[in-house]
């Protein structure tokens, strides 16, 4: 298989909680070009966690401000949270 080939007959979910060393297993599979999604428990750009960095930066509450510091690579796009 070329690098950056998709594989029509395999492709992977990623279900995690947490960053995980920023999103690795999930941003390994984007770059085979196999990864279907990824589901999380939160990231700053979307749901849970982009609440969290409004309130993070209108309380300081360190506890927001690392949920809302979670941001996963730009060719991994997660889902929920």
């Amino acid at each position: 298989m070329v690098h950056g080939e998709r594989r029509a007959d395999v492709s992977a979910l990623v279900v995690q909680y947490g960053a995980r060393h920023q999103y690795a297993v999930a941003a390994a599979f984007a770059r085979t070009r196999t990864l279907a999604a990824v589901y999380t428990d939160a990231c700053a750009t979307s749901g849970l966690g982009r609440w969290a960095g409004l309130a993070a930066r209108m309380t300081g509450v360190k506890g927001l401000e690392k949920l809302a510091s979670r941001r996963a690579p730009k060719d991994v796009v997660p889902h929920g949270g």
